[in-house]
């Protein structure tokens, strides 16, 4: 497992097929765990030996953390029961690449789920609130990444270091809600006359209600935009937008 963090250890598993019975392991440090931490740049190698005297080895280099183009010095505050935000430096760009925004990732720790994200901002810092959100009681970890062009190419950085904060569930569920975050795609949310949405790139935007009807369909350039909602019918949206960060959100007029 490589290493999340500067100075980091990452986790070195020894794995293998077949052989005979109980199997014994010697590593290069003298360690004899299936299981051992190993530092970043330098070189293991672990010998199997099963119960009939055969052997198997092999060697692994553990990676360095990659810090090309990742903000720097992420930090994370929990600001009250539901919200969290997160802090960094600006990064220190390779030749060639310019800095097109930062997200902030998060989710549950251990869980295997996917990452949730807050929209592009060239701010240094992101709130997520979870008011509204269903999510469960648990520990959640943040990290924050650059969004970059790499002389042409638009990327991702790698994730800063991840932060860990317990979150206890207590933000309910509410229908049609989003998790918000200081940097919102689409606000007020829920609206009633008007609706302002954000956009950080030249990107197409399409609108349907929740029958899948489409109410608008246009191209809007960076910048903010203000739609005149006077006419819709009250209920839930599905606002996406497709771009360079295509985004799906729901949006509730009330």
């Amino acid at each position: 497992m490589a290493p999340f963090c500067e100075n980091d250890s990452a986790l070195l598993k020894a794995t293998f097929t077949g052989g005979y019975r109980a199997k014994t392991f010697l590593w290069n440090t003298g360690q004899t765990t299936r299981f051992i931490y190993g530092r970043q740049g330098i070189n293991y190698t672990v010998v199997v030996t099963d119960e009939a005297g055969c052997q198997d080895s092999a060697s692994v280099t553990v990676a360095y953390f990659n810090r090309d183009n990742t903000p720097a010095g992420f930090s994370l505050s929990k600001d009250n029961a539901t919200t969290f935000t997160g802090n960094w430096a600006m990064p220190t760009l390779m030749p060639g690449v310019s800095l097109l925004g930062y997200r902030m990732a998060y989710r549950q720790a251990n869980a295997g789920g996917p990452w949730s994200y807050t929209p592009l901002s060239l701010n240094q810092t992101a709130t997520v609130d979870f008011t509204g959100s269903g999510l469960p009681s648990g520990n959640y970890e943040f990290a924050a990444f650059a969004r970059v062009n790499d002389n042409g190419t638009i990327l991702n950085s790698g994730f800063t270091c991840k932060e860990r904060k317990f979150y206890n569930g207590i933000g309910a569920k509410n229908d049609g809600a989003s998790i918000t975050s200081s940097n919102p795609l689409a606000y007020p949310n829920p609206f009633k006359h008007s609706i302002t949405i954000q956009i950080n790139g030249d990107s197409n935007i399409r609108i349907s209600d929740a029958l899948g009807r489409m109410i608008l369909e246009t191209s809007m350039n960076a910048g903010s935009h203000v739609l005149n909602t006077a006419d819709w019918a009250n209920g839930v949206y599905i606002l996406e937008v497709i771009g360079e960060e295509n985004q799906n959100i729901r949006i509730i007029k009330d």
